[in-house]
């Protein structure tokens, strides 16, 4: 059995498949797998990977038989591939872990059983050089340990693990059972993540940046990525209503809490975002018609409530769905 499973996604990454593999092969800690999945790409990502694995069998290739445009799926197939691992983890293919992440995170959760994972801080960086290298006392390493996951995280609580899937350790057993829902692209990590935390006892965090997350110059307001967001954020949150309240799998203790987050981020992704930061008439005419009728269709299918909304976030919300466009977008500029 090996100690840690990491699970690393790519598409059209060519220019960072070594960068990327090499700081996994460069790990202070030995006793990983790695697998690696190619969600069919279209330049050499595939055969650079193949390439790579063929000179260490630490390293597996997996290429999905069609490309299916979200992470999701590829992460799947990774977990099914880790079930002979203690622990598991994922990375994105064009970002890098610092040398001690595994040997940190493994002798923190080795150390105490009933931690279900360790979450650690990434360093969001554009070019390698902005990097600074720095060893740490990977057997001393302080670890704050925390119950009640899911509360934190609601609350919005300065010790709630977030939501990205890619900065923490997780104890398979602790979540063998769950896996991503395939049907969207956006908010795929943080439905994920309200699951693990809902069955998380405990859990432990490393206040170092031990993960190297790399940004990019990209258009978040271009018209079918907008058009995608606004129809995942719409279904991820029927799939959180189903999952936690017609499936009963949310603690009574936090339901009240459940439903202020989910009528707050309905208001958030689909309303206060559409109205604040949509630039240009024709794309404003092609998203707001979309954001009205997603979040018309949240109301009458009672998957949120706006009475766990303040007033001024109801009043943002009268005007938007009326058509009343100029005076929305005062008010959520006034109230957020």
């Amino acid at each position: 059995m090996n100690k840690i499973g990491i699970i690393v996604v790519f598409y059209n990454l060519s220019h960072y498949v070594e960068e990327c593999l090499n700081s996994i092969k460069n790990q202070t800690f030995k006793d990983f797998k790695c697998i690696c999945i190619d969600d069919r790409s279209t330049d050499d990502t595939f055969e650079k990977l193949q390439q790579f694995s063929n000179n260490d069998d630490r390293f597996v290739t997996i290429q999905n038989e069609k490309n299916y445009g979200s992470p999701c799926h590829s992460r799947n197939i990774g977990i099914e591939n880790v079930n002979d691992c203690k622990y598991f983890m994922f990375m994105d293919g064009d970002d890098l872990l610092h040398p001690q992440t595994m040997e940190i995170c493994f002798n923190a959760i080795e150390k105490k059983s009933e931690l279900d994972f360790i979450a650690f801080n990434k360093f969001t960086f554009g070019n390698v050089s902005e990097i600074k290298d720095q060893k740490y006392d990977a057997q001393s390493t302080p670890i704050t340990e925390h119950n009640n996951a899911l509360e934190l995280f609601l609350k919005r609580d300065a010790q709630s693990p977030d939501s990205p899937a890619w900065n923490k350790l997780y104890r398979y057993n602790s979540y063998k059972e769950f896996c991503f829902y395939e049907d969207i692209f956006y908010e795929d990590d943080y439905m994920y993540a309200l699951q693990l935390y809902a069955k998380t006892n405990r859990f432990g965090k490393v206040d170092l940046p031990l993960y190297f997350y790399r940004r990019h110059e990209a258009s978040v307001t271009s018209g079918l990525r907008a058009e995608r967001y606004l129809n995942d954020a719409t279904t991820r949150l029927k799939h959180t209503y189903d999952y936690f309240i017609t499936g009963n799998n949310i603690p009574t203790s936090v339901d009240t809490l459940f439903q202020q987050q989910m009528a707050n981020d309905a208001y958030r992704m689909i309303v206060s975002k559409i109205i604040r930061k949509t630039k240009g008439k024709e794309l404003r005419a092609q998203l707001i018609p979309i954001a009205q009728r997603n979040f018309q269709r949240l109301i009458d299918e009672k998957i949120i409530d706006l009475k766990y909304l303040c007033i001024a976030n109801r009043l943002v919300i009268k005007a938007f769905l009326n058509n009343q466009l100029g005076l929305a977008k005062l008010l959520a500029k006034i109230f957020g």
